[in-house]
């Protein structure tokens, strides 16, 4: 059960990475493939914007310097105080996160509704940071190597070397993260190979958590799966 949604099972799939591994490229692949997907960082934006509670909590802790000229808080502002500053990057979790797994409760109830065969994916970044992964039945980790990994966020507006390397270093390390998988999708290849990647594992996962039940399998599944369920 998620907390904050005693009456929420279990999420499918969590997909996480550190910083310029990929994620968002595998969701999107994942997506095409039938998967329903989640971005816990696009809920978190939102409760920025919107949610007083949240605003208010962090400007208690971290005062006005995370407002923008235009009084509003700012991520950018934010993400340069607390990545400097892991006693800062604790409490900015500590704050923000149960907010952000609850709005992924709400978000989930919709779509099991409106969408009950598909396969439920949250994109989550910080989901070991944030000790998520009992929320999860199946967590696949996006892996690339620290060379691409640099030259993608240095793609970035504004991006500078040493800020992207503070804002590697305040993740987990991706070989971790990796120990911890249930899935590891290798990001470094060229697309077809990427692709193939994420097509089997979608695969297994579906039929596992079928076999798990209750639940139904995906349309995708159920055209390339033989009739007892292997592929």
């Amino acid at each position: 059960m998620i907390a904050g949604c005693p009456s929420m099972r279990m999420i499918d799939v969590g997909v996480t990475g550190g910083v310029g591994e990929g994620k968002s490229f595998i969701c999107a692949l994942f997506e095409k493939m039938g998967a329903s997907i989640i971005d816990a960082d696009t809920i978190g934006h939102r409760l920025l914007r919107e949610d007083l509670q949240v605003q208010n909590a962090l400007l208690s802790v971290f005062g006005s310097q995370i407002r923008n000229e235009e009084g509003q808080i700012s991520r950018q502002l934010l993400g340069r105080l607390v990545f400097m500053n892991p006693p800062h990057l604790r409490r900015l979790n500590e704050i923000t996160h149960p907010f952000i797994l609850q709005g992924i409760a709400r978000e989930l109830s919709l779509r099991r509704v409106q969408y009950p065969s598909q396969l439920m994916i949250v994109e989550a970044p910080l989901l070991f940071e944030a000790r998520l992964e009992k929320y999860f039945q199946r967590i696949v980790v996006v892996h690339a190597p620290d060379k691409l990994r640099l030259e993608r966020i240095l793609r970035r507006p504004e991006m500078t070397n040493e800020r992207a390397l503070q804002i590697i270093h305040a993740q987990i390390a991706s070989e971790e993260k990796r120990r911890w998988a249930d899935f590891v999708i290798d990001n470094s290849s060229e697309i077809e190979r990427v692709a193939s990647q994420v097509y089997k594992i979608f695969l297994q996962i579906a039929v596992q958590l079928w076999k798990e039940g209750p639940c139904a399998l995906p349309s995708v599944v159920m055209t390339t799966c033989l009739p007892d369920g292997s592929y």
